[in-house]
């Protein structure tokens, strides 16, 4: 049986070095006590803890499914790294706490079509769509332009990946997902 991420260890924030302007939820660039460059979501962000909530349970469900996905895991943000930020008008200490984080990395790919296509394997495309499935049928039917044409490419039908989807949620069981819950730092809750 398919085991889900524990959280192993919860690295502190070493630094803040920039703010991303795209985004809703206004995440930072910083470096985690490891060395690893990281995007951050914080606790205090526009959207509130949900947003982290969300990660947290999207990036296990994506993991547990096989999806390549960047390093993540949970941080501490101290109110002594954020002090010392140049960024005191947009983060203040509310924000400290436990966030989320995502490996940073230099170059990604664009999340249109043509990018992906051109740079992703069918294979991994067809466990997006299935991810995006599980997780939301609406980013199904916002998108139905762009997955239309990733199915016609990959040479699946919209019933296929659907009977797809329906045999990977069955293995994300009640008992997979309260695991999944269980690793949630309280305080997001």
């Amino acid at each position: 049986m398919k085991q889900t991420r524990k959280i192993a260890e919860i690295l502190d924030v070493e630094e803040i070095y920039d703010i991303i302007e795209q985004g809703t939820t206004m995440p930072v660039r910083g470096r985690l006590n490891s060395g690893m460059n990281v995007v951050i979501k914080y606790m205090q962000n526009p959207y509130g803890q949900q947003v982290l909530v969300n990660e947290w349970i999207g990036s296990n469900i994506a993991d547990f499914i096989g999806l390549t996905i960047p390093e993540y895991g949970i941080c501490f943000f101290s109110e002594s790294v954020i002090e010392h930020t140049n960024y005191n008008e947009e983060i203040d200490k509310r924000n400290a706490g436990f966030a989320f984080y995502t490996k940073a990395y230099s170059k990604t790919i664009p999340v249109i079509p043509t990018g992906i296509l051109s740079e992703v394997s069918n294979h991994e495309i067809e466990k997006l769509i299935l991810f995006d499935y599980i997780v939301s049928t609406l980013v199904l039917k916002n998108n139905q332009d762009i997955y239309d044409l990733l199915c016609s490419v990959i040479g699946y039908s919209e019933e296929g990946l659907r009977q797809c989807a329906y045999e990977i949620k069955a293995q994300l069981t009640d008992e997979i997902l309260e695991e999944i819950k269980s690793n949630i730092p309280n305080i997001w809750i």
